[in-house]
C-alpha cells in the first residue's frame, strides 16, 4: 500500500517510507476502486489488464478506510497474506474516530498509533513463522523508525524488541485467519539494498520470503534482491536480465538538470556490462548465456524459446536445449507480434532485427528505432538461424517493415522449415524485418 498518511502524522515526511523496489504500489483509495477479491487474491484491474496478488504489505497506514477493512478481511480469509507494519491501524479515516475494536480482534493484536516511542539502538529479533529473518537494528529516532508495542490477542508473537536496559517488548504477532494469515509488525522493516545506511538491510525481503511471497529462490525478484543481476518478468512471461546497479553511489548534486562536465569528473564504480549465466535457475528454467548489456527472452508453454533480445552473443541454452543463432556474436532481436496487433490478412508474424556486434560498451538499447543505422557497404553478410517453426504455415513471407506505416517492402517467399535461416545483407542490418504468414 502506498502510504499517504505519514505526512499527517509527521509533517516532515512525505512518502519516505516507499523504498522497496520489488513490488507494485497502490493507495487505499485506488485499491478499493480497482481491486476485487477472488480466491484469496487481490485482482487489480487497470487499462492494460489485470494483476493478481497473494501478499499485501501496509508500510504506514494508521488511518484505515472502512471499505478497505472489509476488502482485506475477505482477502485474508480467502487465503491471502497481509503484512501490517509500522503503526497499527488506529483511526477510521471516514469518521476520524478510533477504529472499532473488532479490527484488532480480527488481526489478533492490540496496539495504537498513540502508543509509540523512539528506540534507537534497539534490536528486533524474530521467531515463530519469521524465525528465518535476521535481527534488525533500529538505527534512528526519526518518526518512521519509532516502535509500537503490541499485545497479542489469540495470536502468536513473532518479533521482539530488545533494548540496552534489558527490556524486551513484543513488536510482532502472527495469526492464522481462515485460509490466510495476518502479520502485524509494530516497527518499520528496513530494506536497503544500496547499503546507503552502511549495511544491506533486507528485513522486509526476508519477511516476505518467510511468508511465501516468493515461491522459490529462482523467483526473479528474489534473484534480483540477492544477486548481481536485475531480473524482471513481464506480464507476458518474458524474462529480462541486466547488471544490478543498486550499489552504485551516483553522487548527484541534485540540480534540475545533469551537468555533463561534472558527471565526467565523477569516479563512478560502474558494474561490468557482461552477462554471464552458467546454468542459473530463473523462474523454473536453467539458463546458460554469455553476452552483455541486456538479455531478454520469452519461452512458450512447452519451455521452448520463442523470442529473444541479445547483445554480443551467439546463442542461449534453456534447460537442456541449446539455441545457436550465429557463428559470431551479433546484436539480435526476434519476437512474435501479438495477435491483436496483426493487420487484416496476416495470420501470424515475427519481427526480426540483426546487426553486427560492435563490442562497445555504449550499447544499442536506444538505437533500435534508428532506421538509418543500417550496416556499412563493406560489412560482410550475417547468417542467422532463428527457432521459428514454420512447417505448418501455408506460406512464409519475409520483407522489410516500415514501423510508421506498417508497409512491407522487398518481399520474398521462404520454404517452410523447423527453423528459419536468413542471410542478412549489409543493407538489411539494423533494419526491421517481418516474417509472416498471409491469411487470417
Amino acid at each position: 500500500l502506498y502510504p499517504l498518511d505519514l505526512f499527517y502524522v509527521e509533517e516532515r515526511f512525505g512518502s519516505w517510507m516507499v523504498q522497496y523496489g520489488y513490488a507494485d504500489y497502490v493507495t487505499q483509495q485506488k485499491l478499493f476502486e480497482r481491486a476485487t477479491v477472488e480466491d484469496g487474491m487481490l485482482v487489480v484491474r487497470s487499462g492494460d489488464g489485470e494483476r493478481r496478488y497473494t501478499h499485501l504489505v501496509a508500510l504506514f497506514e494508521p488511518l484505515l478506510r472502512a471499505e478497505t477493512q472489509a476488502m482485506l478481511r475477505r482477502f485474508v480469509e480467502g487465503g491471502g497474506t497481509l503484512i501490517w507494519s509500522g503503526p497499527p491501524a488506529t483511526v477510521d479515516e471516514g469518521s476520524g474516530r478510533l477504529l472499532d475494536a473488532s479490527w484488532g480482534e480480527w488481526t489478533g493484536v492490540k496496539g495504537s498509533l498513540f502508543d509509540s516511542r523512539p528506540a534507537p539502538g534497539g534490536t528486533v529479533r524474530f521467531g515463530g513463522p519469521l524465525a528465518s529473518v535476521s535481527p534488525m537494528a533500529i538505527d534512528t529516532d526519526l518518526r518512521p523508525d519509532w516502535v509500537y508495542p503490541l499485545e497479542p490477542l489469540a495470536s502468536e508473537p513473532c518479533a521482539w524488541l530488545g533494548e540496552g536496559n534489558g527490556k524486551v517488548t513484543v513488536v510482532g504477532v502472527w495469526r492464522r485467519v481462515g485460509r490466510g494469515q495476518v502479520v502485524t509488525l509494530g516497527f518499520r522493516p528496513r530494506d536497503d539494498q544500496s547499503g546507503s545506511t552502511g549495511y544491506d538491510w533486507r528485513t522486509l525481503f526476508e519477511i516476505l520470503r518467510a511468508l511465501g511471497a516468493y515461491p522459490g529462490d529462482d523467483h526473479p525478484e528474489a534473484l534480483s534482491r540477492t544477486g548481481d543481476y536485475l531480473i524482471c518478468r513481464s506480464p507476458n512471461g518474458a524474462i529480462s536480465v541486466s547488471r544490478q546497479y543498486a550499489k552504485l553511489a551516483e553522487c548527484w548534486s541534485g540540480e534540475f538538470f545533469r551537468n555533463e562536465e561534472a558527471d565526467a569528473r565523477l569516479n563512478l564504480r560502474l558494474p561490468p556490462v557482461t552477462i554471464d549465466l552458467e546454468g542459473v535457475l530463473i523462474a523454473g528454467h536453467r539458463i546458460t548465456y554469455h553476452g552483455r548489456d541486456l538479455l531478454s527472452y520469452r519461452l512458450d508453454g512447452a519451455g521452448r524459446l520463442m523470442a529473444c533480445f541479445a547483445v554480443g552473443a551467439t546463442g542461449i541454452t534453456v534447460d537442456n536445449e541449446t539455441y545457436v543463432w550465429s557463428q559470431h556474436p551479433v546484436e539480435l532481436l526476434f519476437a512474435p507480434v501479438s495477435p491483436e496487433r496483426l493487420a487484416p490478412g496476416v495470420a501470424r508474424a515475427w519481427v526480426i532485427v540483426v546487426r553486427p556486434d560492435t563490442g562497445g560498451e555504449d550499447g544499442p538499447l536506444y538505437e533500435w528505432l534508428d532506421l538509418e543505422a543500417e550496416g556499412a557497404a563493406g560489412d560482410a553478410p550475417i547468417h542467422v538461424r532463428l527457432p521459428v517453426d514454420t512447417r505448418d504455415w501455408h506460406e512464409v513471407r519475409l520483407g522489410g517493415l516500415d514501423l510508421f506505416s506498417g508497409c512491407v517492402s522487398e518481399e520474398r517467399t521462404l520454404a517452410p522449415a523447423a527453423s528459419i535461416e536468413l542471410t542478412i545483407a549489409p543493407s538489411q542490418m539494423g533494419r526491421w524485418l517481418i516474417l509472416y504468414e498471409p491469411g487470417g
